[in-house]
């Protein structure tokens, strides 16, 4: 059977495609507040899950969020959602690194579906406490999940950052910047040996097309 070596080169070429198409190219966009970020206790501080946008009155985007002047989240019922503690709609301050996706508890599956209590309201901070709480929002009919930072003071609340998997249906790690999709999708082994095999044939290939170059 006769080889060419354009022919063999576009074989690998192929294989490796085929390993690496597979992957998710996931990506995850975080902010810090380019506006207000402390408020004293008794005022609205909202902002917008896609951008840096901060304010003490509504940004009214599909992605927006607010804590309130009395220590709750709220948000539009039909396009957010937070994470909430069980059998209640207090908010649940996750640790650095808890998964948030479509296994989370969600107060969706409450009655309210429009706030979650940061201290009032059943949440579980105690002032000054510092946590994160996990939100999802519909962009472009589907969803994304999300984390921001807060602290809880005695005499005023912040909102310090926050982030959102750009992949839609995508897990996002609390706190992190770096998407749990991109950790998750290295190729598997045999994966790896496609790619290992798919090397050595275009290698062998460049050797034998090369020494019969060389023939007189």
């Amino acid at each position: 059977m006769a080889y060419t070596l354009r022919g063999v080169i576009g074989s690998v070429a192929t294989a490796t495609f085929a390993v690496f198409s597979g992957l998710t190219m996931a990506a995850v966009a975080s902010f810090t507040p380019s506006g207000t970020s402390t408020v004293t206790q008794g005022t609205n501080l909202y902002w917008n899950l896609q951008t840096n946008a901060t304010s003490t009155s509504p940004i009214g985007d599909t992605c927006g969020f607010y804590l309130s002047d009395h220590g709750d989240f709220h948000w539009d019922a039909a396009t957010g959602d937070m994470v909430v503690l069980s059998n209640d709609e207090g908010g649940d301050a996750l640790a650095a690194g808890a998964i948030i996706g479509p296994a989370s508890r969600w107060d969706s599956a409450n009655s309210d579906n429009e706030y979650a209590g940061t201290t009032a309201y059943s949440g579980e901070m105690v002032a000054p406490q510092t946590a994160y709480f996990g939100l999802s929002c519909m962009i472009g009919g589907q969803r994304h999940y999300g984390w921001v930072q807060i602290t809880e003071g005695a005499a005023d609340q912040s909102v310090l950052a926050w982030a959102y998997e750009t992949s839609p249906n995508t897990p996002i790690a609390a706190g992190s910047t770096i998407s749990v999709a991109t950790v998750t999708s290295i190729p598997t082994l045999s994966e790896w040996g496609i790619l290992l095999l798919s090397g050595l044939l275009a290698l062998g290939a460049v050797i034998t097309f090369r020494r019969r170059d060389l023939r007189p």
